[in-house]
């Protein structure tokens, strides 16, 4: 164990916090809006899903939509589809959060800002960012993907902690404050196969079943908790609350397996219901070290110190993608007019994971369509607008959007990006 000093009132816990939580947002951070990404996100507008667009380059789509698409061969590259999602920053504050992160200091009013924006259940943070290369014929579809997933949980004491220097006074209540969030490549195959024996009981004109298998890499992983320290409070000693310890586990060379389930259906002609289970799996860590921060007071100086320790971890580590329920049914109006209303919820990861309800539609024309959406959160009451566009020429195909357009304006509290170029017969 290694110790050095540390300035009293500036306690360098602080330190593996931040740099824990930038790890989570930029090496070991969605995936969406779900993070993972929301499926159906590779336009940029939520509820325009990968079945009724007819294109696989959405990061984290329906399998099933192989067997509906209008396209015998299609091939994607996804540049960039990335979000950033919080329940307390909105998007005009991003700035003074990225210069915390990168250790700069911020003026007392900037602080006080921050901090009241964080609600009394805490601060959640969701965030994600793949690029992504795909090629469908037919049913059949492979693709390869980088991808960065994480989140962020931290109680308001956890992040006031992070935040004011000087700290405030204890005691602190940090339990359950922990990030986590992985980098990794995805090498995947999907099918759909045509499912009549469902079709014709239901008196469907088509029913379609898919499913996928991801082959994962991983490059860099990051679990941090935060426990609070044992004596704390009034007659805790010291005349105040000392900083907890933080332990941190960082590692490389993670193999895995994960899967996708997914089914389409057809009633009519120009309206299909579809509901997907995405991310069933996760990839295991054997080269992990864990990494403990203890902030120590001597008891004859007053003087802190910052203590720092680092050991192997002698068993494989587990992380698992945040597992995403999908659900949703779309109208084809005519050849020009779309709407389609669906829901997404995340059930496991860290992060905000609450559900939302998303209602979108193009329109336009066929050579630029336009997408216009709008989410809702029944959790936060949150309520974000999103906008997208498109280039047909020929068989080639340019989309872009905004899941989030407030955020050119500083409001609503995710901000991202989805671009997508492709060509289909």
């Amino acid at each position: 164990m290694s110790a050095r000093p540390v300035a009293t009132g500036r306690p360098l816990w602080r330190r593996a916090v931040g740099w824990a939580l930038a790890g989570a947002l930029c090496v070991g951070s969605t995936t969406g809006q779900a993070s993972p990404l929301q499926p159906g996100l590779s336009l940029g507008v939520p509820g325009m899903a990968a079945t009724e667009m007819g294109t696989v380059s959405a990061v984290a789509w329906n399998p099933a939509s192989l067997g509906l698409s209008e396209h015998a061969f299609q091939f994607s590259i996804t540049p960039v589809a990335a979000h950033w999602l919080t329940n307390a920053w909105e998007a005009g504050l991003l700035e003074q959060v990225i210069r915390r992160l990168d250790g700069r200091p911020l003026g007392a009013e900037e602080k006080e800002m921050l901090l009241a924006a964080v609600p009394p259940g805490g601060l959640r943070l969701d965030t994600a960012l793949a690029h992504a290369v795909r090629l469908a014929i037919g049913p059949v579809a492979l693709g390869v993907t980088g991808r960065i997933e994480g989140g962020a949980e931290l109680t308001r004491d956890a992040a006031a902690l992070w935040l004011q220097d000087p700290p405030p006074a204890g005691p602190y209540e940090l339990a359950g404050t922990r990030m986590e969030g992985a980098a990794f490549l995805d090498a995947s195959l999907a099918l759909a196969v045509p499912a009549p024996w469902l079709a014709q009981p239901l008196h469907l004109r088509r029913a379609v079943l898919g499913g996928s298998v991801h082959v994962l890499r991983g490059y860099g992983f990051l679990r941090a908790q935060v426990a609070p320290a044992p004596a704390c409070g009034p007659g805790g000693g010291g005349g105040g609350c000392p900083p907890p310890s933080a332990s941190v586990l960082v590692g490389d060379g993670g193999r895995g397996f994960a899967f996708d389930l997914g089914v389409a259906l057809e009633p009519l002609p120009r309206w299909g219901v579809e509901a997907s289970l995405l991310n069933l799996g996760g990839l295991q860590w054997t080269n992990v070290r864990e990494v403990t921060y203890q902030v120590e007071e001597d008891p004859g100086t007053g003087q802190r110190r910052l203590a720092e320790s680092e050991r192997p971890v002698a068993y494989p580590v587990d992380w698992f993608l945040p597992v995403v329920v999908r659900a949703g049914t779309y109208w084809r109006a005519s050849d020009t007019l779309r709407f389609s209303l669906d829901y997404t919820q995340r059930l496991t990861g860290v992060g905000d994971g609450g559900g939302r309800v998303a209602a979108a539609m193009e329109f336009g024309w066929a050579t630029v369509p336009l997408r216009l959406g709008a989410s809702f959160a029944p959790r936060t009451g949150e309520m974000e607008w999103s906008l997208g566009a498109g280039l047909r020429l020929g068989p080639l195909a340019v989309d872009a959007g905004l899941p989030n357009v407030g955020a050119l304006f500083g409001r609503g509290k995710g901000i991202g990006l989805a671009v997508t170029t492709g060509i289909r017969f």
